[in-house]
C-alpha cells in the first residue's frame, strides 16, 4: 500500500503565549463558570502517560484546572518523518496527558460559555492545525500507510476567520492567508465571501437552542483511500460541558465553477 504524504505546510512551532490562553481567561467567570477538575474526564480517556509536547493549543473555552490541550506523542513512543503522522491530541497536566480520540472525550473537562467558544470547540475537528489528529488509519497506528482515514476541513473565507481558527499557530495563520489569496480552496479557505456565495455556501452560523449551541457549517471531506473531496452540510450541537453531537444534512459530490478544494494531508 502507498505511503501517505503529509504536507510540510503544517508547521510545528511552539508558541509560548498559547499556554495561559487555554485556562485562565478569567477570573471574571468566577464561580459561575468554574473550570472542572481532571477527575471529570470519562473513563474511556484512560490513565495519564508522560507526553512529549510539540505544540500547545490556544483555545477560548475553559479547560480543566491547570491543564492544556496539546499536540504531541507519548514519551518514548514512535517517531519519524513527517512528524505529523505520529502526533495526537492530549489533555495534559505537568507533562502527564490523556489521549483525546474524539470530542466526546472532552465532555466534563471543558466549559463552553458562548457561541464563539462553541464554534472554536467544533473547529478542533476541522482547523488546518488539528484536523489530522483525530481518526486512526485502520490497522496502522503510525498512519504511514494508506487506508480509510478521512480528513475534514471547514469551507470558509479569509474574511470569516481570525487567529483563533488556527489555535495560536501564527506561522500557519500567515501561510493560510497566503494560500487563500494564491490557491483559493486549500484547507477549504476561499479568498473572499463573494467566492463563498458563488458556490451557494454560507459561512458558519451559531445560535443558542435549548441551553446548547447549534452550529451549521459546510465541510470539505476527503478519504485517503476513496478520494474526494466532496462537500458536506452539517449541524453540530455543543453543550456547556462539552457534550457534542453532529448530523449530516446533505452532501454535494461535485463542485461547480472550476474551484479545486485541497486538503494537503491527502496530497
Amino acid at each position: 500500500m502507498g505511503k501517505r504524504v503529509v504536507c510540510a505546510a503544517v508547521l510545528i512551532v511552539p508558541v509560548a503565549s498559547a499556554w495561559h490562553l487555554s485556562v485562565s481567561r478569567g477570573s471574571r467567570a468566577g464561580a459561575t463558570h468554574r473550570a472542572p477538575d481532571h477527575a471529570a474526564l470519562p473513563a474511556s480517556v484512560g490513565v495519564p502517560v508522560p507526553v512529549d509536547v510539540s505544540f500547545r493549543l490556544a483555545v477560548p473555552f475553559l479547560i480543566a484546572q491547570g491543564q492544556a490541550l496539546v499536540i504531541g506523542g507519548p514519551e518514548g513512543g514512535p517517531a519519524g518523518e513527517p512528524t505529523e503522522a505520529f502526533e495526537r491530541l492530549w489533555l495534559v497536566r505537568r507533562r502527564m496527558g490523556r489521549r483525546i480520540r474524539n470530542l466526546s472525550d472532552l465532555r466534563g473537562a471543558v466549559v463552553v460559555r458562548t457561541g464563539r467558544e462553541a464554534l472554536a470547540f467544533c473547529r478542533l475537528l476541522t482547523s488546518p492545525r488539528t484536523f489530522y489528529l483525530w481518526e486512526e488509519l485502520e490497522g496502522d497506528e503510525d498512519r504511514t500507510e494508506a487506508s480509510s482515514w478521512t480528513a475534514q476541513v471547514e469551507v470558509t473565507s479569509t474574511e470569516e476567520i481570525d487567529r483563533t481558527f488556527w489555535f495560536g499557530d501564527v506561522d500557519l495563520w500567515r501561510m493560510g492567508r497566503w494560500y487563500a489569496r494564491h490557491q483559493s480552496g486549500r484547507y477549504g479557505i476561499l479568498s473572499s465571501r463573494r467566492e463563498l456565495r458563488s458556490l451557494g455556501i454560507a459561512p458558519a452560523k451559531v445560535r443558542a437552542v435549548g441551553g446548547r449551541w447549534e452550529i451549521r457549517r459546510v465541510l470539505v471531506v476527503g478519504n485517503i483511500a476513496t478520494g474526494g473531496p466532496y462537500l458536506q452540510w452539517v449541524v453540530e450541537t455543543v453543550a456547556k460541558d462539552g457534550e457534542y453531537q453532529r448530523k449530516v444534512e446533505r452532501i454535494r459530490r461535485h463542485v461547480t465553477g472550476g474551484l479545486k478544494f485541497a486538503i494537503p494531508m491527502l496530497m
